[in-house]
């Protein structure tokens, strides 16, 4: 992040070049960001586009196309959880995983997201974590059916029936 001193800074520079007639996209997104009024997602034509690309299994296009966007939209829950979810489909566990905290950062609250993390944490065996961050993903959701049938699918795996029956 930047420091009181820079964003002042940068602020007073971006109010001197409007006043000289400073125009552009480039502009008009710095002065956003520094204004705190930057919208977290893309437009939402990108993201059906990206949504579309991840439909058609072309995960490393996904990632491809991520890496234009998160510039633009660091703090974006949503480019983060896709990110993540085409690092798991190509069982890059350890960077899918990486990804959907960055998503939590900004959203801690979703419960789809935590059952995302939860699957990928699964797939790498980290069955404790994952265990954790299922029960997260149903507690902020209770009737979430695919938390809970994943959750009870990684209980009857680790052998704790009579857990996974109460799923």
């Amino acid at each position: 992040g930047w420091s009181l001193n820079m964003r002042t800074e940068a602020q007073g520079l971006v109010k001197k070049a409007e006043k000289k007639g400073a125009k552009g996209k480039l502009f008009n997104t710095l002065n956003l960001h520094l204004s705190g009024k930057a919208p977290l997602d893309p437009p939402l034509e990108d993201q059906k586009r990206l949504i579309s690309v991840f439909a058609s299994k072309d995960y490393n296009g996904v990632l491809q196309r991520l890496e234009k966007f998160m510039g633009d939209f660091p703090k974006s829950a949503l480019l983060h959880n896709l990110a993540g979810a085409s690092h798991a489909a190509l069982k890059n566990y350890e960077e899918a995983i990486n990804c959907y905290q960055d998503s939590l950062k900004v959203d801690p609250k979703n419960a789809e997201t935590h059952n995302n993390m939860a699957a990928a944490l699964n797939d790498s065996e980290d069955h404790v974590r994952a265990e954790k961050s299922y029960k997260k993903a149903i507690t902020l959701r209770p009737k979430y059916e695919g938390a809970i049938r994943n959750l009870g699918s990684l209980l009857s795996e680790r052998g704790r029936y009579s857990e996974a029956i109460e799923c």
